[in-house]
């Protein structure tokens, strides 16, 4: 969860106030309703406070629907294309980028290891709630390589690969992720999870949509907004848990 409001109002948020980010209405407008529906069962079936076995291996097999559905409009878009044969220097830059590819994915899992751990320890050293750890250090560690692309994207001109690389990313996170973790263990929440988290998400998906529907893009005073309420998210989370307010509303 923490992810994917980091994502929206940390990473849109900055890469739109150096340029603006638009996307494609008709794609925009597919993706986001995945990314919608994403976040509106994983609240639907974790309402007990417990999304069970069952329930993870629903959202994972959406995960593969959507992954399936990706393929096939890539698919019909290289059909449009006119083929031309690949050239001695195209192979060895596809070969060159799979290698660094390659790489890059065995340092993100040693990181991501390294970043749980010591999120982990962190949140035990604090005496925080690890769940307020995960909103906010393990949120933002796990978007860095979506931050990193955005502001790459954003500087070579192409911020639209940012907005369809965000959607992507919470879209894998709310089906692949959340699916996997809970087909491999029962997951557990707690009731800050419910009332704080779950309605942040909510409102940082609903200000994306309506920014992108109305403009076609966001803007830098969009993006301004955006890393607005993230802000006001971010003093929540340092706030509430220091009044004692983690539990039950």
């Amino acid at each position: 969860m923490g992810s994917c409001i980091c994502n929206i109002g940390l990473i849109i948020g900055t890469v739109a106030i150096m340029v603006p980010v638009s996307a494609g209405r008709r794609d925009f407008a597919n993706r986001a309703l995945w990314m919608t529906a994403g976040g509106a069962l994983v609240v639907i079936f974790s309402l007990g406070r417990t999304l069970s076995r069952p329930l993870g291996i629903v959202l994972l097999t959406l995960a593969l629907v959507y992954l399936l559905w990706d393929y096939q409009g890539i698919r019909r878009m290289r059909a449009g294309r006119v083929t031309t044969e690949v050239s001695e220097e195209e192979r060895a830059a596809l070969v060159r980028s799979a290698t660094t590819f390659g790489f890059g994915a065995v340092l993100i899992i040693v990181g991501s290891r390294l970043l749980v751990t010591s999120g982990q320890s962190f949140a035990a050293a604090l005496g925080v709630p690890s769940d307020i750890i995960g909103f906010s250090v393990v949120a933002i560690g796990t978007s860095l390589p979506e931050f990193v692309t955005g502001v790459s994207a954003a500087r070579k001109g192409v911020p639209d690969l940012s907005l369809g690389n965000i959607i992507g990313a919470n879209v894998l996170n709310l089906f692949l992720i959340v699916g996997l973790s809970g087909t491999i263990h029962p997951l557990a929440l707690d009731g800050f999870t419910q009332w704080y988290a779950f309605p942040w998400m909510g409102v940082f998906f609903g200000v994306l949509i309506l920014l992108v529907r109305r403009n076609g893009h966001v803007g830098p005073r969009g993006g301004l907004g955006l890393l607005t309420l993230y802000v006001v998210y971010t003093v929540g989370l340092v706030v509430l848990p220091a009044l004692g307010l983690t539990g039950s509303p």
